[in-house]
């Protein structure tokens, strides 16, 4: 199984594709490096995509560094991707500063700079006119911020999110899915023992993505905003109020909060839970799907943003029901009898293996369409960091169709014949969670980096 999903992922990478990723800036009136010799009235910028007037601004600095004044953003009448903004204080000859921010409906913002020279005639302006200077390109050479979505810290509060969401998800395939396949096999108290040990484990996960979801949030002001951690309420309140990724967020924290009373009440047996946490779970993998790239894609937004969503319902149905299966069904089976408890081994490891084969081919048909959607051509595997992410990506999954092999090869055979079987299968599943890790570490780096058109 795990051969045909890296077979399936390695023929994707074959195909041409169109691509999008973060804001970019296309073009500027005046332009970048440009030498004018009457004084512009506005300042007129195109990005390559939609971007969210709340979450976008302008500044003009002039030659002393002192901000020119400027009027109220609007967007352009000539593009919905264009923005612009009338100047408003007098200028005078010297080189002035660009410097803009803009965010499409990912949230993810990009910030960037350039440089135009006004050369005035000398009854218009007495200044003398300053040698000109270098100005960067607006696309090529953008302003790094401080702390943005790419930055190590808002990496490890995405990981941190994705790991608990894949392990609630785990927990509701496991106790609907594999243990309603295992439980013709399994005796009800089995069963029961093991679905509440699932459902504590997911109240843990549960917790643990409510407290990254405020990390998060205050990192996402921290990284539009900037200048104080403290978050400004104001700006907070526009960002939940008016933007794509507040909606995101906002459905996130509701659904988090619905999930976790839902699986507390799981635990305790209360088995039409689990459906309401499985409804909860898919809205939270729906809300990762709105605050990511599938959100600014200028095409298949919508077909974009569900292959998203069941993308992550597919990795957790399969690496997290993996966790599950290992966490809460094998401890469960080593308390029966000794005549029993490797049956019971076997029996939730059969029941396991069909279900990770179909949520591992979800996840491999959704990441070819994302990989599909977010390259523009083949050398974008090897020339952009996007490229280069999910080429190590697919490097480690690799690794996961050779602990695949094993497990077919040695572990299923014996798993029914005493602790030799249940060691191994302990070890192996240690080794693919492992990989699963580090899988979901690049996944958070992908979802901030890029993708070709922009690098």
């Amino acid at each position: 199984m795990k051969l045909i999903l890296l077979a399936t992922l390695v023929a994707s990478l074959a195909l041409p594709t169109r691509a999008h990723a973060h804001g970019s800036l296309k073009a500027a009136k005046p332009a970048a490096g440009a030498h004018i010799a009457e004084a512009p009235t506005s300042i007129h910028l195109l990005f390559s995509e939609t971007p969210s007037l709340s979450l976008t601004s302008i500044r003009l600095l002039g030659p002393d560094g002192a901000e020119v004044p400027l009027g109220p953003l609007t967007r352009a009448a000539d593009s919905e991707s264009a923005v612009t903004t009338a100047i408003v204080g007098m200028l005078t000859s010297g080189v002035y500063t660009v410097r803009w921010q803009m965010a499409g409906d990912d949230g993810h913002p990009t910030r960037g700079s350039y440089r135009f020279t006004l050369a005035l005639a000398p009854a218009m302006s007495g200044a003398t006119m300053p040698a000109a200077q270098s100005h960067q390109n607006p696309i090529s050479q953008p302003d790094e911020p401080g702390f943005g979505v790419e930055s190590p810290a808002y990496v490890a509060i995405r990981w941190l999110q994705y790991g608990a969401l894949l392990v609630i998800i785990g927990a509701i395939a496991f106790a609907l899915v594999v243990l309603g396949f295992a439980q013709r096999l399994l005796t009800p108290p089995v069963v029961a023992a093991a679905r509440e040990r699932a459902a504590g484990i997911a109240v843990s996960a549960a917790v643990l993505l409510a407290l990254t979801a405020l990390l998060r949030l205050f990192a996402q002001s921290y990284a539009l905003h900037g200048e104080s951690l403290a978050p400004d309420l104001a700006l907070l309140s526009t960002l939940l109020r008016v933007t794509q990724w507040g909606h995101a967020w906002i459905l996130e924290a509701v659904a988090t909060v619905i999930a976790l009373v839902a699986l507390a009440n799981a635990r305790r047996g209360r088995e039409v839970a689990w459906k309401l946490a499985a409804l909860a779970g898919g809205a939270i993998a729906l809300s990762m799907a709105l605050s990511g790239h599938a959100a600014a894609s200028p095409t298949l937004r919508l077909l974009a943003i569900s292959a998203d969503t069941l993308h992550i319902v597919g990795a957790g149905g399969w690496l997290g029901s993996l966790l599950l299966v290992i966490a809460a069904g094998v401890p469960v089976a080593l308390r029966g009898e000794d005549t029993q408890r490797w049956r019971v081994v076997a029996s939730l490891v059969n029941a396991f293996s069909p279900t990770a084969l179909v949520f591992a081919s979800l996840t491999a048909v959704t990441g070819v369409f994302a990989a599909w959607l977010h390259l523009e051509t083949i050398p974008a595997l090897w020339q952009t960091r996007y490229g280069q992410v999910l080429l190590l990506k697919l490097a480690v999954l690799s690794v996961t169709a050779a602990i695949g092999l094993y497990n077919w090869q040695r572990v299923k055979p014996v798993l029914d014949a005493g602790p030799l079987g249940s060691r191994r299968l302990q070890r192996s599943s240690a080794a693919e969670l492992g990989v699963g890790v580090i899988v979901l570490l690049l996944t958070a780096i992908l979802v901030a980096t890029p993708a070709g058109m922009d690098m």
